[in-house]
């Protein structure tokens, strides 16, 4: 009787209201579901905690890597040798930078089968625009001379970058799709299985500069396999970012969903940052943008 007393009282006990008497009864919490209680916010914790390593696992997968080697060249941003274009009316430009088989160069003019997307040109019919088609993998060479014209020029063997050069060590696949290619041999899809072949570097600053006066409505595409890296922070330091209207950028470390590569010349995510709001801030607009071409 005394056992059943003590296991009634551990179980409940009276609330005594002065006013109004007996006003409830409330379960008391054994030692049982204490410890239980205990328990399950000691899983509760473990599970947060593999929660947020896991989180920083997966970060750390899409953050600037080092790259095998030093960049190319450093950072020409402008050069008292580079000329503009005699005076002229204005015309549109379109610089595909990573112009791969051309197809992207269709999308620009309408004709694509594959996919749609409306690059900006106000003013201009995309069909009167020129266009510097820039690609440094040898296999696009031919589907790329197809499109050829007074207004078109394919620029095949030619990779954009922050300097002028030569003859560059270039890493293209040959895995089953033969489709990647980088300037650095570190990249996610040429780090398996690739060849190194020479191709010659252009500088997107010059580039701009001997081809565009500032009335022109210039849009530059660029995807350039984790190059845009090393350009962009020399982009913001020139004089020639002024002379562009809008920049379609794939950036191959968003920090999000991939990152295969982050250039050669190990900027950080602070350098990538100042230097693209340094970029809008100049007048240059850069929507979000991500095409479905390799």
């Amino acid at each position: 009787m005394v056992m059943l007393l003590r296991a009634g009282l551990s179980l409940f006990f009276l609330v005594f209201d002065t006013a109004c008497g007996l006003k409830a009864l409330r379960p008391i919490k054994t030692s049982m579901s204490a410890h239980t209680e205990r328990l399950a916010a000691a899983v509760q914790d473990l599970k947060a905690s593999l929660k947020e390593a896991n989180a920083t696992a997966k970060a750390s997968q899409f953050q600037p890597r080092k790259a095998a080697g030093p960049p190319p060249c450093e950072c020409q941003a402008s050069s008292p040798s580079w000329r503009a274009p005699a005076a002229r009316k204005p015309e549109c430009l379109f610089i595909d930078l990573g112009a791969s088989d051309g197809e992207t160069f269709k999308v620009f003019q309408g004709q694509s089968k594959q996919w749609t997307f409306n690059y900006d040109t106000p003013g201009f019919d995309h069909a009167t625009c020129y266009a510097y088609l820039v690609e440094a993998n040898p296999r696009f060479a031919a589907p790329l001379e197809t499109f050829r014209t007074q207004q078109v020029y394919p620029m095949p063997g030619v990779a954009a970058y922050m300097c002028d050069k030569p003859k560059e060590t270039f890493y293209v696949d040959v895995g089953e799709k033969g489709w990647g290619s980088s300037l650095n041999s570190t990249h996610g899809s040429v780090k398996h299985e690739n060849i190194a072949i020479q191709v010659r570097l252009v500088n997107l600053m010059r580039l701009l500069t001997e081809n565009a006066i500032p009335e022109d409505t210039v849009v530059v595409k660029m995807d350039v396999e984790g190059a845009e890296w090393d350009i962009l922070p020399c982009l913001a330091k020139s004089p020639a970012v002024r002379l562009i209207d809008t920049l379609y950028l794939e950036n191959h470390c968003d920090g999000k969903k991939w990152c295969p590569s982050t250039g050669q010349a190990g900027n950080t995510w602070d350098d990538w940052n100042t230097a693209l709001a340094s970029i809008k801030q100049a007048g240059v607009h850069v929507p979000d943008y991500w095409s479905p071409m390799l």
